[in-house]
């Protein structure tokens, strides 16, 4: 964007000068001078304005990488979480079906073993 409107100024300066110098057939030493000075003056410009772009870009580079350690570190400790809480309901599922065993062959023993109880019938 700086870029073009850069090169509309020094396409503008250049069009009046060369319009300037028209009624004169040849541009004065001045006419040379300033025409210099204005295509000096938006190099310049365009320098600065890509230095600026330069660092800002090398500002976001940097904290792109940041954030993406950042981010690849709470996956890992996510993903560990994910392992650890899948382990967890797996030994849970295991004890709930060791309760229910245990449970069915309480009650069987205990019908076998004591058939008048209530429980029994």
């Amino acid at each position: 964007m700086h870029k073009n409107r850069i090169l509309n100024i020094v396409a503008l300066s250049s069009i009046v000068l060369v319009g300037a110098g028209c009624s004169t057939n040849q541009p004065t030493t001045a006419d040379l001078m300033r025409n210099y000075a204005s295509e000096q003056s938006v190099e310049v410009s365009l320098k600065k304005n890509l230095a600026k772009d330069w660092d800002k870009g090398t500002q976001l580079v940097d904290t792109g990488e940041k954030r993406v350690e950042r981010a690849e570190k709470d996956i890992r400790q996510a993903e560990k979480q994910l392992r650890d809480a899948r382990k967890e309901l797996e030994k849970g599922k295991r004890e709930m079906a060791q309760g229910q065993k245990l449970k069915a062959s309480s009650e069987r023993k205990f019908r076998a073993q004591f058939p008048d109880s209530t429980l029994a019938n």
